[in-house]
């Protein structure tokens, strides 16, 4: 049996959200780049990678596609984190 546990960024449900969202990619996440590694460039790809995911019931839905069961998937931090879990079978015969 393998266990699957992701922790990944997501677009939110609410459109509402989304200049909230903006303005902590692009201020407060650089701004933590150069507090904790002195780099704030180096955090700046997030925001526009981020945005770009899948969103996290799509997410989801692709991992179950792909073999995997009893999959599930926690939004958090207002809906922008998301926890996948998942489990799959060895396949018999090995």
């Amino acid at each position: 049996t393998g266990f699957l546990l992701a922790l990944e960024t997501t677009p939110p449900r609410h459109k509402l959200l989304l200049p909230f969202v903006w303005l902590y990619y692009h201020t407060v996440i650089p701004m933590l780049g150069w507090l904790v590694a002195g780099n704030s460039k180096a955090y700046q790809y997030l925001p526009s990678s981020s945005l770009q995911f899948l969103p996290a019931e799509e997410l989801s839905q692709r991992i179950r596609e792909n073999g995997w069961q009893d999959t599930c998937v926690q939004r958090k931090m207002m809906g922008v984190m998301a926890i996948h879990q998942a489990r799959r079978e060895r396949k018999s015969g090995r």
